[in-house]
């Protein structure tokens, strides 16, 4: 999905050492990880692909009920998704990032 730098952001975020959500670290390193997909791809993302593949890359290092993995990514997915949109805008508009 990603390049591998991209990937390893993502791992920082969601990784062994995962912090509380909404911890200002966590976000911080959620913040990196929608940085590094922005550098990459200079794009929005599809939501339901991108939430798919953090859903299941999660559950590969953690066990959380499907409730709560549910709302933490789609919560994210959707703050991500607005970071993304703002990027997009700014730089249609041909604003400097």
């Amino acid at each position: 999905m990603w390049n591998d730098k991209t990937l390893q952001v993502l791992d920082a975020w969601i990784g062994p050492d995962w912090r509380k959500p909404n911890h200002p670290a966590d976000l911080e390193f959620f913040h990196r990880f929608v940085l590094a997909v922005w550098d990459e791809t200079h794009s929005l993302w599809d939501q339901s692909e991108v939430r798919e593949f953090i859903r299941k890359r999660i559950l590969e290092s953690h066990k959380l009920s499907e409730d709560y993995l549910i709302r933490f990514v789609d919560n994210n997915i959707l703050r991500g998704s607005n970071i993304l949109d703002f990027l997009a805008q700014a730089k249609d508009e041909g604003r400097k990032l």
